[in-house]
């Protein structure tokens, strides 16, 4: 089968990335603005000139924290590729909730969605309110998390739809799953 990508798609999540792709567009033009004006403008004053100077140099620093914020939006997607789910984990210096998971289909035993104030891992975070997960199950015991962060219900109802066509063991109540989901949404907001 083809392999699909689940992106986060919630409004919230939406609203942050539209922030921060135009935020990152201004910085990148106003540094190339300022640069080009420094080398091409005969300036009144060395005041002028060292104040374009710095503005480009700051507008240039200002990109390197946009990209990285932009990245930690991007990565970390669950992904149905041909033989299992897994995702990349999260793209973070500080405390992580997503660290890189996979299970293949046939070993899949259980699918359930539940809230959890704890990384994918499994250790306790100290957290405002508990994350939704998708907690999958082998048939030998071992459990993996997949986080539904910034996922929007639409999106988790086609993933969980995918994965029940993938899955050859089990029969995933999507429809029950979906429901837990948006009720752990309304608790948790």
């Amino acid at each position: 089968m083809k392999r699909k990508i689940y992106f986060k798609t919630s409004t919230s999540s939406l609203i942050i990335q539209a922030i921060l792709v135009t935020s990152l567009l201004l910085d990148i033009f106003l540094a190339v603005f300022f640069n080009i004006s420094y080398l091409t403008t005969n300036f009144r004053s060395d005041s002028e000139r060292q104040f374009a100077i710095i503005l480009s140099i700051i507008f240039y620093i200002g990109i390197l924290p946009l990209l990285y914020f932009e990245l930690t939006f991007l990565l970390g997607n669950i992904i149905l590729g041909k033989e299992k789910i897994y995702t990349h984990g999260d793209f973070k210096i500080g405390p992580r909730t997503q660290f890189h998971t996979e299970m293949k289909y046939e070993d899949i035993r259980k699918v359930s969605v539940m809230a959890l104030r704890r990384d994918s891992r499994g250790k306790y975070k100290q957290a405002l309110k508990p994350l939704p997960y998708i907690l999958v199950e082998s048939k030998n015991g071992r459990q993996v998390l997949f986080s539904l962060r910034y996922i929007s219900v639409k999106t988790v109802k086609k993933l969980l739809d995918e994965l029940s066509l993938r899955c050859s063991g089990p029969a995933i109540n999507v429809h029950q799953l979906v429901k837990e989901f948006r009720n752990y949404n309304k608790i948790y907001k």
